[in-house]
């Protein structure tokens, strides 16, 4: 494991844990800003509920943190909303820089980031990738 909390993590099988954490680990630095429910889901294979449960967990723990996209319905264009300027937003929606319509709440996604490193040297997490690559049939 490279995220030794998860190791507490009782109420999710074992394996998918152990998936879950390689997964993170090996995120590229640019998936690592833009993490969502939906994509942990379906790319380690849960059902959403566990993928929430996981990221609940690492967003306790302070391996994740959350932030909120408004999302442009019009033009697609995103605007990054941080926790504390959420409600904020929801009582007064805001416009669009682009194309000045109106964002509202159904257009405002949560995401996480990941904001620490697991507790292993990278040289750890190279060799797990490399047995990984040596398993694949």
């Amino acid at each position: 494991m490279f995220y030794k909390e998860l190791l507490e993590i009782q109420s999710v099988d074992a394996a998918v844990v152990e998936n879950f954490d390689f997964w993170l680990a090996t995120l590229p630095k640019k998936s690592q800003k833009e993490i969502s429910v939906s994509m942990v889901s379906t790319q380690v294979g849960i059902d959403l509920a566990t993928a929430k449960q996981l990221i609940e967990f690492c967003k306790k723990h302070g391996i994740l943190d959350m932030y909120c996209i408004a999302k442009c319905p019009n033009c697609g264009m995103a605007i990054r909303i941080e926790k504390d300027q959420l409600f904020s937003i929801l009582m007064h929606p805001i416009c669009c820089a682009k194309c000045k319509v109106i964002i509202v709440p159904e257009n405002i996604f949560v995401l996480y980031q990941v904001v620490r490193r697991p507790d292993v040297p990278e040289e750890e997490i190279q060799k797990a990738i490399e047995r990984r690559l040596e398993n694949v049939d």
